[in-house]
């Protein structure tokens, strides 16, 4: 049964088959709650991609698989909670003199690796603390990098209001701690540690000082090729690490506040290899077939590569159409 323009109900029949090609369900904020490992604050999925095939491919049995995984990615905070259909997500964390921390002003992983990996930081869990100690995370960086890289740096766009700043980074840790507080309304009561401040001292003069020797000892940052592929050295770095620049030993500095998002979401019904969704013992359901988002993807936790939903998409509707043509 559908609708057409004006609302009048249509009953539609298909001879061979009906394909599903509806996108996951990052925009269904339930579905989300229920299964993903984590909440997600934004996506860049149409706001429609709420999951409408899941109840439907329940109805008739059939399997569901991977529906705690999504194509991860990193969004801006305070966009988020604005829209939850993002507009600039946060696929690259630009600029060599940058670096990103937790509650506890500590960096969590190699900045410039791919956004599917950074992204999974947010759920890392502490069984002592009790906490997510990720979960919300700050980009901070310095006057050269705001200069050198303009929209580059999230949130993309010039002037944002999203964008904290101090004169110091005690100043800065302060004026991130009362952005925080004023959010309390969205996002409950999340406060920084009372040594943030001095750990990002710390931190920042450590990242420095593998800055000017090229090697990262915490987390190889610009060793893993994918770097510079997303991060081109930038003309003014003559130091050995294309990755790493000192950050200025005085301010201004700058600060935007990252959460977990996702592309899209991988879970949905089993399909097999005719893309044909199938029932819990494996037997395909007569008729009813699913491509890209809206299926279980094949890929499971990986993340093959930018552009992957597309091609699973692409690949398995082409299986669709040529197995429900042949029928």
């Amino acid at each position: 049964m559908a609708k057409d323009q004006t609302g009048k109900e249509l009953r539609l029949r298909a001879r061979k088959g009906v394909i599903f090609g509806t996108g996951g369900f990052a925009m269904n904020e339930e579905l989300c709650s229920n299964y993903l490992r984590g909440s997600i604050l934004g996506s860049t999925a149409v706001p429609q991609n709420e999951g409408d095939l899941i109840p439907m491919a329940q109805e008739v049995g059939a399997k569901l698989g991977s529906m705690n995984e999504a194509w991860l990615m990193q969004v801006i905070l305070e966009e988020a909670l604005q829209s939850r259909a993002i507009a600039n997500p946060v696929f690259v964390l630009s600029c060599d003199s940058a670096i990103t921390v937790n509650k506890y002003g500590k960096r969590i992983y190699d900045e410039k690796f791919i956004y599917n990996e950074r992204a999974r930081s947010h759920y890392d869990w502490d069984a002592v603390k009790g906490e997510y100690p990720n979960y919300y995370q700050f980009f901070v960086y310095d006057k050269r990098a705001a200069e050198i890289e303009g929209q580059a740096i999230p949130p993309n766009v010039p002037n944002s209001p999203y964008v904290i700043e101090g004169d110091s980074l005690d100043s800065l840790a302060k004026n991130i701690a009362d952005r925080l507080a004023a959010l309390k309304s969205s996002i409950g009561d999340v406060s920084l540690s009372s040594d943030f401040s001095e750990n990002l001292k710390a931190t920042v003069a450590k990242f420095n000082d593998y800055a000017k020797t090229g090697v990262d000892l915490d987390f190889s940052r610009g060793v893993p090729p994918i770097d510079a592929d997303y991060n081109p050295r930038h003309a003014t770095n003559t130091y050995p690490n294309g990755q790493m620049h000192p950050m200025d030993e005085s301010g201004p500095y700058y600060c935007v506040i990252i959460a977990p998002g996702a592309v899209d979401t991988k879970g949905g019904p089993a399909i097999n290899e005719n893309a044909q969704v199938v029932d819990c013992f494996g037997t395909p359901i007569p008729g009813l077939y699913a491509a890209g988002n809206c299926a279980a993807s094949p890929s499971g936790q990986a993340f093959w590569a930018a552009g992957a939903t597309l091609g699973l998409a692409m690949t398995f509707g082409y299986i669709a159409g040529r197995h429900a043509g042949a029928a």
